[in-house]
């Protein structure tokens, strides 16, 4: 089993989904560098 995992800080007054869409590029950019990876943001 691997895992992927982006994460973020949530920005003050930032709309949920651009929190969520940002958060889900940074795993799929953490997926995209390898296994067992983690990218963050901040």
């Amino acid at each position: 089993m691997t895992v992927s995992i982006g994460f973020a800080q949530y920005k003050p007054q930032e709309d949920v989904k651009a929190f969520i869409h940002r958060v889900d590029q940074l795993m799929y950019q953490a997926k995209k560098n390898g296994k067992d990876r983690f990218s963050s943001e901040l």
